[in-house]
């Protein structure tokens, strides 16, 4: 008969295992879905839209814009998850690069958790998310919105400290040039590819 601390550890170990491999295979299906939203088309909002949108929006205004916006940031998060792995000169391999990867996709993972509210198929045909409209919502829908608006002030917090960070790795990516004696330190300027990055981003 085992001894009891042999049964215990044993158990402990094999529902360990067991954890490790649901969050990896979560973490795989993220993975394929941020790939597959990287592949979307980035949608362009004009100035006139945001400024007509900001004109004493109606409700039924809000939604149609958090809606527009609870579709449109998951793809533009995923093509900066995509971005930030395929980096020049190694910077992607920076700590500091690698927390930013992960606050973005966290904020993908959380926007896709958040439930979508329905809106009806003419308002996403005519894609009238931005024009200001009349009408009364129902309760799910302002609950929606409500939520929807926690879900991106958590998400605008985390971010924060993002230029920051990426600033951080481009320090670490020097340091590691620093250490292995690398000849892109001669030059007091970054490689054109990361300063078009920074740039960018």
């Amino acid at each position: 008969m085992w001894p009891f601390t042999l049964v215990i550890s044993v158990s402990f170990w094999l529902v360990c295992g067991s954890c490790f491999l649901f969050i990896a295979m979560i973490r795989d299906e993220i993975i394929q879905l941020i790939k597959t939203y990287s592949l979307r088309p980035q949608n362009s909002v004009s100035i006139k839209q945001m400024v007509d949108f900001s004109k004493t929006p109606s409700a039924i205004t809000l939604l149609r814009g958090s809606h527009f916006v609870h579709r449109e940031i998951p793809i533009r998060l995923a093509h900066r998850v995509v971005e930030l792995e395929h980096l020049p000169y190694n910077l992607s391999d920076m700590p500091s690069i690698k927390t930013v990867k992960e606050w973005y996709s966290l904020s993908f993972q959380e926007l896709l958790d958040l439930r979508e509210y329905k809106l009806p198929d003419d308002v996403k045909l005519n894609r009238a998310y931005f024009q200001n409209g009349k009408g009364e919502i129902d309760a799910d829908g302002m609950e929606y919105i409500k939520t929807f608006t926690k879900c991106i002030e958590k998400i605008k917090t985390r971010h924060d400290p993002t230029q920051m960070a990426i600033s951080q790795g481009i320090i670490e990516l020097k340091e590691t040039w620093k250490a292995n004696n690398n000849s892109m330190l001669e030059n007091e300027l970054l490689p054109t590819a990361i300063q078009a990055f920074l740039d960018r981003f």
